[in-house]
Parts: structure tokens; C-alpha cells; sequence
């Protein structure tokens, strides 16, 4: 079985100072109606008082957060090509390593003990 990311977005990451749906990173392919997990590494580049970001993808929102760490939401896709959009608040973030999959492919790769968190390709193969 191949896994496909269907995560498309620059290899160095990207930035965001404000709240936003950047075009730079976009989910393709998706079947409408199927259920995904789509997943991000958001590191806080700078802050000022109470900093804190969300991901929201459709129906699936990840709650608010203070501080980096990788981030992941389920979601059911609503079209074959989607957007993400990302609040912050008081702070600057990089995303960089996303992974967008079904969510049956993801739980394939939590029985194998991989996460997916990193997954930094197109493609990755595994057994069945």
C-alpha cells in the first residue's frame, strides 16, 4: 500500500503573522464526503502577551494553543481541493511539515507505531 500526502506546500515552511487562509498550502485530490487527518508542525516564531493559534480544516478545529508543538484536526473533506485557515493571536508562526491523509490510512500508520508526524514526502510506502 502507498500512503499519499495530499498536503501540498513550500519546503521551507509557511509563515503567518495574521490570521488567514494561506494560499501557499493547500490540500488537493481529496474525495468529497471522506473523513481526513490532516496534520502540521506550528512553531511560534514570536510572541507578545498572551500568544495562541488554531487550525481549522472544515468541521474539524484544533482547540487554542500557546506554544509550538505539531498540530493535527480530523476533518471530512467538503471539496477536492481545500484551504486551511489559521488564527493567531499576538504571535508569528511557521508551518512546516504537514501531512494530509484518510483517516483510515492514518490509523494504518498509528498500528504500525508511526504517527505520521514525520512524513515529509509525497509518498511513503508500508505493508500491510
Amino acid at each position: 500500500m502507498l500512503i499519499v500526502n495530499s498536503c501540498v506546500m513550500p519546503g521551507g515552511g509557511v509563515g503567518i503573522t495574521e490570521s488567514t487562509s494561506p494560499n501557499n498550502l493547500t490540500l488537493t485530490g481529496l474525495t468529497v464526503g471522506q473523513k481526513y487527518w490532516f496534520s502540521v508542525y506550528v512553531n511560534v516564531t514570536s510572541t507578545s502577551a498572551a500568544p495562541g493559534f488554531r487550525i481549522i480544516v472544515n468541521d474539524g478545529q484544533s482547540g487554542p494553543l500557546p506554544s509550538s508543538q505539531r498540530v493535527g484536526v480530523f476533518f471530512t473533506a467538503s471539496a477536492v481541493n481545500q484551504s486551511i485557515t489559521v488564527n493567531v493571536n499576538k504571535c508569528t508562526v511557521l508551518l512546516t511539515d504537514g501531512i494530509c491523509v484518510p483517516s483510515s490510512q492514518f490509523q494504518q500508520l498509528r498500528s504500525l507505531g508511526l504517527g505520521g508526524d514525520f512524513f515529509n514526502g509525497s509518498t511513503m510506502p508500508i505493508q500491510n
